[in-house]
């Protein structure tokens, strides 16, 4: 697993370099907070929780 995180922060890393070199100055994700290991990896490659947001969905009648 420590290869594909490897992998992934690579990914990451350079997506934030496009990013950047196209005018991004923030980066914003959703990741469920049952899924542990991708809140630890989103924390181990510098994204931070913000507390000041909230997110709201409704799920619209058919």
């Amino acid at each position: 697993m420590e290869e594909e995180d490897e992998l992934a922060g690579t990914l990451v890393a350079e997506s934030e370099r496009s990013l950047r070199e196209h005018g991004a100055i923030r980066v914003n994700l959703h990741a469920i907070k049952a899924e542990t290991e991708a809140l630890e990896f989103w924390s181990a490659v510098g994204y931070a929780r913000d507390d000041w947001t909230r997110r709201f969905v409704k799920n619209l009648e058919r």
